[in-house]
């Protein structure tokens, strides 16, 4: 790797530690403590069910691609961080449905699907939760739509001159701890919301969870609002 690129990276890395310790030590507690849940769902569905469930790999993929989210983060790049979470909102969404549909096929018929349909205005995310029978539609196309009103372009999205300026000449003005923050906390909603459709369409993982004390106990301390109405 170019020695000049290390060195911006270390330079960030070092701001970010600066400006947001407690931030970081709280984002690391989440995700140690919600890999309890993640766990149990790996331990408890059998890899026949696993492997014809689209939502099931869409769970995964966003378990595996997460775990590179921190790098992002310290390098102050939040929304391509919004951008990866948003991707993973409407994957999660669209497999949730098809596989709701479509329950008998296996995950090649599924995937072979989704190269079908994935521009077809039917299959947009806010028709797809429209359709599926959850409690939560409000609370999905809520997120959803803070997703979108952060990466989308908008007349919000205009820093002045001097701002743009300052970001392109030092690498530390671009580690804002309220962004850092708040982009933290988007994170967390996207492992709640995961969670939820997993224990929704897998609802033998209820029991198995309302057993375990240190599950609970997690979702009452992270505040999953999603999955705490599942177990309450």
């Amino acid at each position: 790797m170019d020695a000049e690129l290390v060195k911006e990276f270390s330079k960030r890395y070092d701001e970010t530690e600066k400006k947001c310790t407690e931030v970081i030590k709280k984002f690391n507690e989440f995700q140690n403590d919600v890999s309890v849940i993640q766990n149990l769902i790996i331990g408890k569905i059998s890899p026949e069910i696993a492997k014809k469930s689209l939502l099931y790999f869409r769970f995964l993929q966003l378990t595996i691609d997460f775990l590179d989210l921190p790098l992002l983060l310290v390098a102050g790049s939040y929304k391509p961080v919004i951008q990866i979470v948003r991707y993973h909102f409407e994957s999660l969404v669209q497999a949730f449905y098809l596989d709701r549909k479509h329950p008998n096929l296996n995950l090649d018929s599924k995937i072979a699907i989704l190269t079908e349909i994935f521009d077809k205005q039917d299959y947009f995310v806010n028709r797809l939760i429209e359709r599926v029978k959850i409690d939560a539609k409000g609370s999905l196309k809520k997120f959803y739509k803070e997703l979108n009103r952060i990466v989308h372009p908008s007349y919000m999205d205009f820093p002045n001159v001097d701002e743009m300026l300052k970001k392109i000449t030092r690498s530390e003005s671009r580690i804002e701890q309220e962004e850092f923050d708040r982009t933290l906390k988007t994170v967390e909603k996207i492992y709640d919301v995961s969670l939820y459709l997993i224990f929704q369409e897998f609802p033998t993982l209820k029991e198995t969870a309302k057993e375990d004390r240190s599950v609970i106990k997690t979702v009452e301390s992270l505040n999953l609002c999603l999955l705490s109405k599942i177990l309450h």
